[in-house]
């Protein structure tokens, strides 16, 4: 997909749809351009494409289309078809359409390279994802963390969406329906946030909690009028909070958390040190005998947590 995304660098958006096209232009004569048809900005720049081109997606009109895709748990089902023809039918240990649409393009990609389909089709059912891609950190004390290295609204709205479908609901079916997607989420660049402050204000509905960390300036000098307090204080959700120091984050959730609860790091920064704090946590937790030791210790981390990240009435 293109969005509208390092714009500071680029100077328009413009600019950035022909820094792909060059892109595209480069490929050899021999080679291929896989295309994601989905996306709006893609389909309506292939006609300008001078390389040779094969599409996919969940639009009727890709190459490569899945169809009868279902969501169970962690995982994704759905075939494959080539022009219309049925290709194999995958089992994706990843949840997700925008998942699907990746494995779409890793197909195509396959194929041009005369990948045989039973070893596409075997490589993906035991694919574990990469680091940073809704990497699960820690499964303890009932407590699901997960971490994931989205930053741009998009990413997030994607990312949210395949986690509450997925991952949360797996682990409510465990534990019951009583478990949250709380999301700690770290924007990156004064700049980015500043270009895309109206499309983060929206990005966030899929969770149940959403904390804001300051900005992960990434070499960046801070901007006038941005930052991470304001853009909490603007984000359309029920249930935001803003906390100052990310080294806090991780004592305020173990206290907060209770066996069903996802929780997930967003961001390209340092947000990842909280999820692995928050492990060490609930690792100790875990070792820990039930009842009234355990609910002493959520007590004293209440009382002794330096953070109080601030409830924002809208």
């Amino acid at each position: 997909n293109i969005d509208a995304e390092h714009l500071a660098h680029y100077g328009s958006f413009g600019a950035l749809e022909e820094a792909f096209l060059n892109f595209m232009a480069s490929v050899p004569f021999y080679g291929l351009v896989v295309a994601c048809l989905d996306d709006p900005v893609v389909a309506r720049l292939l006609p300008r494409v001078t390389r040779r081109v094969t599409t996919y997606g969940l639009n009727p009109g890709a190459d490569w289309l899945a169809t009868d895709i279902r969501f169970e748990g962690e995982r994704s089902y759905f075939s494959v078809q080539k022009n219309g023809v049925h290709f194999c039918n995958v089992s994706l240990p990843l949840a997700g359409a925008h998942m699907v649409r990746n494995t779409l393009a890793a197909i195509a990609a396959a194929y041009e390279l005369r990948v045989e389909s039973g070893t596409i089709v075997n490589s993906l059912c035991d694919f574990a994802g990469v680091s940073r891609r809704s990497e699960v950190i820690a499964r303890d004390a009932g407590v699901l963390v997960l971490d994931d290295y989205g930053h741009h609204p998009t990413e997030i709205r994607c990312t949210l969406e395949a986690i509450k479908n997925g991952h949360v609901a797996a682990w409510r079916s465990q534990f019951g329906e009583n478990g949250r997607l709380l999301v700690v989420f770290q924007p990156h660049r004064y700049s980015r946030t500043r270009e895309l402050f109206s499309e983060f204000l929206t990005a966030f509905s899929a969770a149940d909690e959403v904390v804001i960390t300051e900005i992960y300036p990434a070499g960046e000098e801070p901007i006038a009028g941005v930052s991470g307090r304001l853009l909490a204080e603007a984000l359309q959700h029920p249930k935001i909070f803003f906390a100052e120091a990310l080294a806090d984050i991780s004592q305020y959730l173990a206290a907060r958390v209770h066996p069903g609860d996802v929780v997930l790091t967003l961001g390209a920064g340092n947000v990842c040190q909280v999820a692995y704090e928050l492990k060490g946590m609930l690792i100790q937790e875990a070792g820990q005998q039930m009842g009234q030791e355990t609910t002493g210790r959520r007590s004293e981390l209440s009382a002794s947590t330096t953070v109080n990240p601030i409830q924002l009435a809208h």
